[in-house]
């Protein structure tokens, strides 16, 4: 099966060899940064919101360098993306951040959309106020609602950046567990969970590992 993603000649410090991130359809991916400058870069080549230099970045097996703005912007509306800030609009509520990007995206808000919001907010035990503004939420609860808001926007791509790094065990089960239920219940969805920790997410068991932090090793994949 031809990659959904492939980042080639990823250039690691101490190391001859370039690396090459793959992503198939209905893949997970693990790759551990050396840190957060490399995480954002990597998720940027991923978005086409950074140009390649020594990289090359394919999307469906297209050089995005070759791409228009708006064909990358068309691809990237098949991306659900949660970041460690979250990525929410500081002057839109809760709700609105959740569902008005799927507004933009789709043209219209189902109420199997609004439906699947809501029992995800349940999952994770949310009981606040949907109407609180960004600044009302703490770090988890940011993160959350950028889950949900990818959630519901039916994506073929999730990229989970920097989000389960420094949170309690607890959040980071809950994240993960959600993370999961999603990649299970929509056929072909590709995951690719960038992080800094070597440990949060020790339990995913990705079907492939890049480690960029042991710089000794190659990519492994898991049994």
């Amino acid at each position: 099966m031809a990659p959904l993603l492939c980042v080639r000649n990823i250039a690691v410090k101490d190391r001859r060899e370039p690396l090459t991130l793959e992503l198939e359809p209905g893949g997970q991916t693990l790759c551990i940064t050396a840190d957060e400058q490399e995480l954002r870069h990597l998720l940027h080549l991923c978005c086409g919101m950074a140009l390649p230099s020594h990289d090359q970045v394919l999307l469906d097996g297209i050089d995005t360098a070759a791409l228009s703005r708006q064909q990358l912007l068309g691809l990237r509306r098949g991306f659900g993306i949660v970041t460690a800030t979250g990525g929410l609009i500081a002057n839109l509520k809760l709700w609105e951040n959740i569902t008005l990007p799927c507004l933009y995206r789709q043209g219209s808000i189902t109420p199997e959309d609004e439906q699947q919001a809501m029992e995800l907010l349940i999952a994770f035990g949310y009981t606040g106020n949907l109407l609180a503004l960004p600044g009302h939420l703490s770090l988890f609860e940011r993160r959350m609602a950028a889950f949900v808001r990818a959630a519901i926007s039916r994506p073929r791509l999730m990229l989970y950046a920097g989000c389960f790094d420094n949170l309690t065990t607890a959040h980071c089960r809950l994240l993960l567990q959600q993370a999961r239920q999603l990649h299970e219940n929509i056929p072909g969805l590709a995951s690719l969970y960038l992080t800094t920790s070597s440990t949060a997410l020790e339990t995913l068991h990705p079907d492939c590992i890049l480690d960029l932090q042991h710089r000794s090793t190659t990519p492994e994949r898991s049994p």
